[in-house]
């Protein structure tokens, strides 16, 4: 046989209720996000519409910088290196790398010293490899492809 407490069931209702507020409120947020997401997209390709118009006119050239982020997504931090290095006519300085590297926020370090020495580290095992050649301190230079 069940006792029925008032108490219980209306903390539990409370509860409940609380719950979906915030339910509510969370998925408000998510609403206006969105929508401010898709404003910022729109005024992004809008100012790349107008410079490139702009360029044209007076005839210079964009600078051409890859998109890093794009770029370096969902590689391994060795599978970056070479892209970085292959992006710098097959060059690369450990502090170039590492200034992207943990600028972007690849390199999760809170210390940029431990970003620098975990790129340092990374550059001279593939030295060894055979994937870089040390050309002077701290400066590499791709020697293979390695297929990508």
């Amino acid at each position: 046989m069940v006792k029925s407490s008032h108490s219980y069931e209306e903390q539990t209702r409370r509860l409940l209720d609380e719950t979906r507020a915030e339910i509510s409120t969370i998925e408000a947020r998510i609403a206006e996000l969105e929508e401010k997401r898709a404003a910022l997209k729109s005024e992004a390709q809008a100012f790349e519409i107008a410079l490139q118009g702009y360029l044209a006119r007076t005839k210079r050239q964009e600078n051409h910088e890859p998109n890093w982020v794009e770029l370096l997504h969902r590689q391994k931090h060795k599978e970056r290196l070479i892209t970085i290095a292959k992006h710098g006519d097959g060059k690369i300085s450990v502090s170039q790398a590492t200034d992207l590297l943990y600028g972007k926020g690849f390199i999760r370090s809170k210390k940029y010293s431990n970003a620098y020495h975990i790129t340092q580290i990374l550059l001279s095992r593939m030295t060894q490899k055979g994937v870089f050649d040390r050309v002077t301190r701290g400066q590499y230079r791709l020697v293979v492809d390695n297929g990508q």
